[in-house]
């Protein structure tokens, strides 16, 4: 998401029923080891346990990520500063004012990042098949309810862990010790390499706002062609961040929890579409899958290296298990 413009948004805002989507990037806390894991911390955090390993892991990753960009770009990302705000809104924005330029995290975006990957690892380890569905719905609620709160000056209200869910609501989300999941070795190495790509993802797309020139100033002929130019931005610096992910050897389904998060939330008609600020998060979430069978296809560096290390198969496993994911989101009543 792109801050700039801010006096025109708020005007037509104040005059019509405009959908502006909230932007992706979250950082994850908690991804090491299980010996020096918080399991009680991982499943009851606050906004602001996100701030300190945050700054760190944004060291690492910018350095990975950002090391092989051309001097110019890479003389942008350095005068970038990083912020991360003990908040339960589920949001992240790129700004460029007064020649200080910022990439913002809110906790809430950085929390629903580790509660869907926490889900998804549920249902695939544990028998919880319809956890992700289930936990989705719950989520979309109280997101939507914060949106309100905000847009009436209220500060939004805590999003619960999916284990706080299967405590207190009956259904597919298997209720168990939090020590016994974030002790499974097996499922600290997917959560650990799943939030790697997911944050490699979301940071590099607000990275790319900078980068790509949409936190300068450009001219639009009116509101409309505003929207359009922040849409065809926002695809932009999609593009962006998944070339950034390939060039380190990650692949962009590592960024399914929040592509899926944003295409529950932002299920636009075309219409709708139209009027907001972001294309619809069910079409952005189809072109990550499109993406995802083109790095794979025949002949291509990343086919090529998922056959060497013996990831083939896996890869396409996941891939299909994504995909069906996303078919029953979008048929679900949220």
């Amino acid at each position: 998401m792109v801050i700039r413009h801010l006096t025109l948004v708020r005007q037509v805002l104040a005059q019509s029923r405009i959908a502006v989507a909230v932007g992706g990037l979250g950082l994850v806390l908690a991804v090491g080891s299980a010996a020096s894991f918080d399991a009680a911390a991982a499943s009851r955090p606050g906004p602001g346990s996100y701030l300190v390993k945050t700054k760190s892991q944004l060291r690492a990753l910018r350095k990975e990520l950002f090391a092989s960009l051309d001097k110019d770009q890479q003389a942008i990302v350095r005068k970038i500063d990083y912020a991360v705000r003990p908040n339960w809104r589920v949001a992240a924005y790129a700004s460029h004012q007064g020649g200080h330029r910022d990439v913002v995290f809110y906790g809430g975006v950085l929390a629903i990042m580790e509660f869907l990957t926490d889900a998804a690892l549920l249902e695939r380890h544990y028998a919880s098949a319809g956890c992700v569905q289930a936990y989705m719905k719950a989520i979309v609620a109280v997101d939507k309810k914060n949106r309100e709160r905000i847009l009436t000056g209220h500060p939004p209200k805590r999003i619960p862990s999916v284990f706080e869910f299967a405590e207190t609501e009956s259904g597919p989300c298997k209720s168990m010790a939090t020590d016994e999941f974030y002790g499974n070795p097996t499922v600290v190495e997917e959560r650990r390499a799943l939030l790697k790509g997911g944050v490699a993802y979301l940071l590099s797309h607000e990275v790319a706002h900078h980068v790509l020139g949409h936190t300068d100033r450009w001219q639009a002929a009116d509101f409309v062609d505003f929207l359009e130019k922040r849409r065809a931005a926002e695809s932009a610096a999609d593009d962006w961040a998944f070339s950034r992910m390939a060039e380190i050897g990650l692949n962009p389904i590592q960024a399914f929890a929040v592509m899926m998060y944003a295409a529950a939330t932002n299920r636009y008609s075309a219409e709708e579409e139209r009027r907001s600020t972001h294309p619809s998060g069910a079409k952005r979430f189809r072109v990550m899958l499109k993406r995802a069978r083109a790095m794979s296809a025949k002949g291509t560096p990343f086919r090529q290296a998922l056959v060497r290390r013996g990831e083939l198969d896996e890869w396409n496993r996941r891939l299909k298990e994504i995909e069906k994911s996303f078919k029953k989101l979008m048929v679900a009543k949220l």
